[in-house]
């Protein structure tokens, strides 16, 4: 068990596990737009990579194909938080994204909200895509009194 404080917290948060699993993905995976369920009001997610095919990731997305909406491919096999509507047109409309895209790496771990909407994009070809994931409650910590003890 691990005890949080922080800026913004009103109160110190204890958080434990809730549970924890693996997902192994191959050619054409992926997995659906989702969030996580926990059993506190409060939850944290993580995510972590323990195998990542090497053609994930190897695009270059300062090419000048790069594009999330074309078949750069450079999203392929990566995650994608979404935490808002978004259009295809808004960095023209000078609208800040509501969506964040990260590359797997082998030893990456993140760690977010549990309510935070995210998928996983397919990959092409050979190879294992190994995620570790797991769910963290977070509750209050009580202040329990000490009563003294008696001496004999």
């Amino acid at each position: 068990m691990l005890q949080v404080a922080g800026k913004g917290l009103a109160n110190p948060k204890q958080v434990a596990i809730d549970e924890t699993w693996s997902v192994h993905s191959y050619d054409g995976d992926y997995n659906p737009l989702h969030d996580h369920g926990v059993k506190t009001l409060m939850g944290l997610s993580t995510t972590a990579w323990t195998k990542v095919p090497p053609q994930i990731g190897t695009t270059n997305a300062n090419a000048s194909t790069y594009s999330l909406y074309n078949e750069s491919g450079h999203c392929d096999g990566c995650i994608s938080f979404q935490y808002g509507q978004s259009d295809t047109l808004d960095s023209e409309r000078l609208k800040c994204p509501n969506n964040f895209m990260m590359t797997p790496e082998v030893g990456k771990l993140l760690v977010f909200p549990n309510w935070l909407q995210h998928m996983v994009y397919p990959f092409k070809g050979e190879g294992e895509r190994r995620t570790i994931a797991s769910n963290l409650n977070c509750w209050d910590v009580v202040q329990t009194e000490k009563i003294p003890q008696e001496v004999n």
